[in-house]
C-alpha cells in the first residue's frame, strides 16, 4: 500500500473536519489514532481494504458517525468509486447494533442505496451478498424477499465465475433462508442448500440447515437474522483471497 500522497493529506484534513455526536464520547486517544488511517484512505479511496481497517478501528471507537460522515465526503469526492459507496454502505451496517429499531431500518435503507451505486459502478459479489442479505433481514412489511432471493442469485452467479472461496458459500446459505424465511418454501430451499453443500462441503452451516427440520431448522436460521449481533464486516475472507 503506497503512502497518501500531500494531496491525500490535504483532503483528508477537509473530510475530517466534522466533529459527530459519537467522537466526543469516544476516548481521544482512539479518536487520534483514527486520524492516519483516514489519511491513508482520503490518499487511497479505492483500496477497499484500507477502508476495511478505517472502519473496523471507528467501531473499537464507537465513532459510528464519524465513519459514515468520514466515507460520505469521500464519496461526494469520489462518486465513480465502488469501494468508497461500498465502505460507506457497510459503515451503516457498522452502526446497526447499536441504533434503535427504526434508525435499524433507515441504516438499512441507506445501505442497500450505496450497494447500488456500488454494483452499478463495478459488480462484485460481496455488494450483491450484502445487499441481498440486508433485503432477507428486512422486516417482512417492507417485501424484500424477492429482492433478498435477485441479489443472492446474482452473488451466486457471480461467486461461479471466480475460483471457489470459501466465504462464497454464505450467499448459499442465505439464498436458501430466503427460499424458507420470506416464501415458506423449504423443497426450494433444500434443494439450494444441497448444491451449495455439494460446492463446499466444509461449510457448517449448509451443513446445519441440511441436518435439521422443523423448529430446530427455524431456530438456526433465526439466530443469524438478529439485527442487535454485530455483523463482521472486516472484509478479512476477502482480503486472504485476493
Amino acid at each position: 500500500m503506497r503512502p497518501p500522497s500531500t494531496i491525500g493529506l490535504t483532503v483528508v484534513l477537509a473530510l475530517s473536519a466534522a466533529a459527530p455526536a459519537d467522537v466526543a464520547q469516544a476516548p481521544a486517544a482512539c479518536i487520534a489514532g483514527l486520524i492516519p488511517l483516514e489519511r491513508i484512505v482520503a490518499g487511497n479511496p479505492d483500496d477497499l481494504f484500507a477502508g476495511a481497517d478505517c472502519r473496523q478501528a471507528a467501531i473499537r471507537c464507537g465513532a459510528f458517525d464519524r465513519s459514515i460522515d468520514f466515507f460520505k465526503r469521500l464519496a461526494r469526492k469520489h462518486p465513480r468509486s465502488a469501494s468508497v459507496r461500498l465502505n460507506l454502505a457497510l459503515a451503516y451496517v457498522d452502526k446497526i447494533p447499536s441504533a434503535g429499531d427504526l434508525r435499524q431500518a433507515l441504516l438499512g435503507r441507506d445501505a442497500i442505496g450505496e450497494l447500488g451505486r456500488a454494483n452499478e459502478i463495478a459488480p462484485t459479489w460481496i455488494g450483491h451478498y450484502t445487499r441481498g442479505f440486508i433485503y432477507l433481514n428486512y422486516p417482512r412489511a417492507f417485501g424484500g424477499g424477492p429482492k433478498a432471493i435477485a441479489e443472492l442469485e446474482r452473488a451466486v452467479e457471480l461467486g461461479s465465475l471466480e475460483a471457489p472461496r470459501p466465504h462464497h458459500a454464505r450467499a448459499w446459505v442465505a439464498l436458501g433462508d430466503a427460499h424458507y424465511w420470506r416464501l415458506s418454501d423449504l423443497g426450494k430451499a433444500r434443494e439450494i442448500w444441497t448444491e451449495g453443500a455439494r460446492r463446499f462441503p466444509a461449510d457448517a452451516a449448509l451443513r446445519e440447515r441440511l441436518s435439521k427440520e422443523g423448529m430446530p431448522l427455524r431456530d438456526a436460521i433465526r439466530k443469524t437474522m438478529n439485527p442487535d449481533a454485530r455483523v463482521d464486516t472486516s472484509l478479512a475472507e476477502l482480503r486472504a483471497a485476493q
